[in-house]
């Protein structure tokens, strides 16, 4: 069975198409504990843990020797091809510093890395709840949409991250 062709975004899963929710225009991948697309644990480094909360994604990553990773990804291919902007909902209570870094990735490597990315943008230190943007405008086809914490510089040093949203506007 081939994919679901709409005029609309869709999933990279033979006829599974998820509708727009809330607005015309808005597609959420996960939304407070609902996963319309199915986020596995990813990449991880070091010390660290991930979790599921009845409406959050929780990664914590904490560096001892070695820099340390955490990611959440999406089990299957996503496609992006009528998605201009895609958005996370996220705050960080980690350290207060610039080694405490959270990232929203896309891209066609399903296990990869900060480094392994077709778009990416990050926000370091601490945050309150706020919304980060990431322009995918530019992309077409299918991708994996990735969280990562990091945390590096002093032993101890913790990264915190709860991610309430993600979702792509068209």
């Amino acid at each position: 069975m081939g994919l679901v062709t709409l005029d609309t975004p869709r999933l990279a899963v033979p006829g599974l198409y998820l509708p727009n929710n809330d607005t015309e225009d808005r597609i959420y991948y996960y939304k407070e504990g609902t996963e319309r697309v199915a986020l596995v644990e990813g990449v991880s480094t070091a010390d660290g843990s991930v979790s599921k909360g009845t409406d959050s994604l929780n990664l914590i990553a904490t560096r001892n020797a070695v820099a340390a990773t955490r990611t959440y990804v999406t089990n299957i291919l996503v496609d992006l091809t009528k998605i201009k902007t895609l958005y996370a909902d996220w705050t960080n209570t980690g350290n207060a510093n610039g080694n405490n870094i959270s990232y929203l990735i896309v891209s066609t490597e399903k296990s990869g890395g900060v480094g392994t990315y077709n778009a990416r943008v990050y926000q370091d230190n601490i945050f309150s709840r706020t919304i980060k943007s990431l322009d995918v405008s530019a992309l077409s086809g299918l991708y994996y949409i990735r969280i990562h914490v990091r945390a590096d510089g002093a032993d101890g040093n913790t990264s915190n991250l709860t991610v309430y949203r993600i979702w792509g506007v068209t």
